[in-house]
């Protein structure tokens, strides 16, 4: 997910039974001020993604979490519905988020990343997996798959060997 629409989910756009997020809007600045927009960067952003079940624990557990930050602060809570807030139920800043996860990134010693390059990542992962460009495209949100290719076919090169290798197997082992 972008950044934007990561901090404009909210509980109902996520079905943890079924482990989906659904994507239709985006937090957003606009002249210095936070906006909930209910438009995506592209038509191809409003998406449905599936999640693993590790993802879905964690989500469980900042919905307990967050249940507990409501109580805590009582009347005052915001009900934003947001997922990821601050523990006063605000919503989060994108320029903060992007500082925080490089705060962390640095406390942990980890090489220097920048947030979105976890999307740049999460492709890669996926054509490493040998995921369709299809499926790529629209886990990412990308318009098309061309736009997909563009970016990441030089990460496909690989591929080449793999398909020949596969074809040829497949039809070595048929039987006549």
């Amino acid at each position: 997910l972008r950044r934007g629409e990561v901090l404009g989910l909210t509980w109902d756009d996520l079905d943890l039974d079924l482990g989906t997020i659904t994507i239709r809007r985006q937090m957003r600045t606009n002249k210095g001020k936070m906006e909930l927009v209910e438009v995506t960067k592209t038509s191809a952003g409003r998406r449905q993604v599936t999640i693993d079940q590790e993802t879905v624990s964690r989500l469980r557990s900042t919905k307990v979490l967050q249940a507990g930050d409501r109580l805590a602060f009582g009347e005052g809570y915001p009900d934003t519905r947001l997922v990821f807030t601050h523990a006063d139920g605000k919503p989060t800043h994108p320029t903060a988020f992007s500082m925080g996860f490089a705060r962390r990134v640095k406390k942990l010693g980890l090489p220097k990343i920048r947030l979105h390059d976890l999307r740049h990542t999460h492709a890669a992962h996926l054509i490493a997996t040998g995921a369709h460009v299809k499926v790529i495209s629209e886990r990412i949100g990308h318009s098309s798959t061309s736009f997909t290719m563009d970016r990441y076919g030089h990460l496909m090169e690989g591929q080449q060997r793999n398909a020949s290798d596969a074809v040829a197997n497949l039809v070595d082992g048929a039987t006549p």
